[in-house]
């Protein structure tokens, strides 16, 4: 029970002014929003003999709940066999409203920067993969016309055309510098699906790290590649 109260605690859990001091009772079970809080805060009360500042949250009479911070010193009485709590007790509900406001703002803030962060990665990914995909685009296309071509030499052939009609065929749709060009093209086309992949698979690696692998890399390679792609 409570054997005094003064007209500020009793504003702050809704009782008037004249209201029995009584009736107040700040620590009774009731009051608290969570139960375990409450048998925290009495273990902690008896076991240090006091506390400074602790937040707690509480109900008023018409079970508003609101934050408190107690300040108060506990000890024994023998004579009642309770423990017996001096408390100061503060309303701070608005300064923990602000403050989980400006948390709410921070995180807020912080996804927004992520947002962005993630924004830029996704700008250099589609960089790096529209480079080989255009080249592989552009192979296909030039590998197709190349079909067109070879599939008319073909089918003279295959009619069986006077050798210099065959022959005349062969220059004017540039059989040999077509054949010439299929393996680098192919091997272009590969190299960009190589690349493509490597690329997915280190985005993977971001997602997911593990311990890094030391890998060989072909100099050689990679500048004949750089050179062939600024060519086309």
């Amino acid at each position: 029970s409570t054997l005094s109260a003064n007209p500020h605690l009793k504003q702050i859990f809704g009782y008037a002014p004249d209201a029995a001091e009584s009736v107040v009772q700040p620590f009774e079970p009731s009051r608290f929003v969570d139960p375990q809080a409450r048998q925290t805060f009495i273990e902690l009360l008896d076991r240090e003999g006091g506390v400074q500042d602790y937040l707690i949250r509480l109900r008023r009479v018409d079970n508003v709940p609101i934050w408190v911070e107690v300040t108060a010193s506990a000890g024994y009485e023998a004579e009642v066999q309770a423990l017996q709590i001096t408390a100061l007790v503060r309303d701070v509900s608005e300064r923990k409203k602000r403050e989980d406001q400006t948390r709410d703002g921070r995180y807020q803030m912080l996804q927004a920067e992520k947002m962005a962060a993630l924004g830029q990665t996704i700008s250099g990914v589609a960089h790096e993969l529209n480079n080989p995909i255009s080249f592989i685009y552009g192979n296909i296309h030039t590998l197709e016309r190349y079909r067109v071509r070879m599939a008319s030499y073909l089918q003279a052939i295959h009619r069986g055309a006077e050798p210099a009609e065959i022959e005349q065929l062969r220059r004017d749709l540039k059989i040999d510098a077509l054949l010439a060009d299929y393996a680098s093209l192919i091997e272009g086309t590969l190299e960009g699906a190589v690349r493509v992949s490597d690329l997915v698979k280190n985005l993977r690696r971001v997602s997911f790290p593990k311990a890094g692998e030391t890998q060989q890399v072909d100099i050689d390679r990679v500048v004949r590649t750089a050179a062939s792609w600024a060519a086309r």
